[in-house]
C-alpha cells in the first residue's frame, strides 16, 4: 500500500474541499437561474392571460360607460378655472350625447370640430357649436391628405353661410409633423378665443 506524506494529504484534502465548494456554488447558481427563469416565465404567462381576459371585459365596460352624470361637475370646475390642464376625456352614451354637447359648448370659449368625416351627427354638432361659441369660436381640423368632402362643406355652409376657412390639418400618421400641427392648432385656438372675446366686449 502506498502512503503520502502528511503535507501531500493535506493539499489533496484542500483541493477536494475547493473543488467541492466550486461545484456547490455552480449548482446553487444553476438552481437560482432556473428559479428566476421559471418565475419570469410564470409572470409573463399570468400577464398575458390577464391581458387576454381584461381586453374584452375592459372593452365591454368601456362601451357601457357613461360619464354624463359627472359632466356638470366637470364643466363647473372648468368654468371656475379649476379644471386640470390638458384634455378631459368623457364617454357619453347615445341617449345623452346631444345634451352633453350642448352643455359642454356653454362652458368653453372655443369648439374644435374635425371635418374629416362629416355625418349628420357632426353636422348637428357644427350647428350647435355656432349657437354655443358663435362662428368666431369655431376651429376646424382635418386629416392631412384629405380634401374637404361635399358633406363637410355643406354642413359648414349651412351653419355659417360660407365655406370653412383656416382649417388646420393634422398628420395622418404618428410619424408625421405633429409639432407643426400642435403649433398651428394652438395659434388658431388663441386667435379664435381673442376674436370671440373682442366681439363680446
Amino acid at each position: 500500500m502506498c502512503s503520502f506524506p502528511s503535507s501531500s494529504a493535506a493539499i489533496a484534502s484542500r483541493r477536494c474541499q475547493v473543488f467541492g465548494a466550486i461545484f456547490s456554488l455552480i449548482a446553487i447558481a444553476v438552481i437560482l437561474v432556473a428559479i428566476v427563469f421559471i418565475g419570469v416565465m410564470g409572470t409573463l404567462v399570468v400577464v398575458m392571460l390577464l391581458a387576454a381576459i381584461s381586453g374584452p371585459i375592459g372593452a365591454m365596460f368601456s362601451r357601457n360607460r357613461d360619464d354624463f352624470g359627472s359632466l356638470p361637475r366637470l364643466l363647473e370646475r372648468l368654468q371656475r378655472g379649476k379644471g386640470r390642464r390638458g384634455a378631459s376625456i368623457v364617454r357619453i352614451s347615445d341617449a345623452n350625447w346631444r345634451q352633453a354637447v350642448s352643455s359642454s359648448l356653454g362652458a368653453v370659449d372655443v369648439a374644435i370640430i374635425d371635418l374629416t368625416n362629416v355625418s349628420e351627427n357632426v353636422a348637428w354638432e357644427i350647428g350647435e357649436a355656432v349657437k354655443g361659441v358663435s362662428p368666431s369660436g369655431l376651429v376646424f381640423i382635418c386629416c392631412e391628405g384629405n380634401q374637404l368632402s361635399n358633406e363637410a362643406r355643406a354642413a359648414v355652409r349651412g351653419a355659417l353661410g360660407r365655406e370653412p376657412s383656416n382649417v388646420v390639418y393634422y398628420p395622418a400618421k404618428r410619424s408625421g409633423d405633429t409639432k407643426r400641427f400642435a403649433r398651428q392648432l394652438r395659434e388658431t385656438i388663441y386667435s379664435a378665443a381673442d376674436l370671440r372675446g373682442a366681439m363680446k366686449s
